[in-house]
């Protein structure tokens, strides 16, 4: 950049000034900051069971509705707690499978 460097940057901003669009979506990223969610303070219910996951729902649809986070925090919050309900899923069928295969079986050999 330091042969050419200022050049560029000034051909840059004249074709954004020409509406390039690719030109001006290079000046504007670089202008503009990123837009970040802020960092919401909120406390989740335990999800350590089937039975948690309607409370901690709950928690974040109330959370949303009444402005404590936003629709976007709370999106991203339901789905830390959608991927634990499939932890919790899976942690279940296998318990229920490891269940029936030390389960004797019946007489005749077969599971009903």
């Amino acid at each position: 950049m330091e042969k050419g460097g200022r050049a560029i940057i000034r051909k840059v901003k004249q074709q954004a000034l020409k509406a390039d669009p690719t030109a001006m979506r290079l000046c504007v990223e670089r202008l503009v900051p990123l837009a970040k969610a802020p960092n919401t303070r909120f406390r989740l219910p335990a999800v350590e069971t089937a039975a948690n996951l309607t409370e901690a729902i709950s928690a974040v649809t109330v959370a949303v509705a009444e402005g404590e986070m936003s629709a976007q925090e709370g999106e991203a919050v339901a789905r830390i707690v959608e991927s634990q309900r499939r932890n919790i899923e899976v942690e279940e069928f296998d318990a229920r499978i490891r269940a029936l295969e030390t389960t004797p079986a019946p007489a005749g050999g077969r599971h009903e």
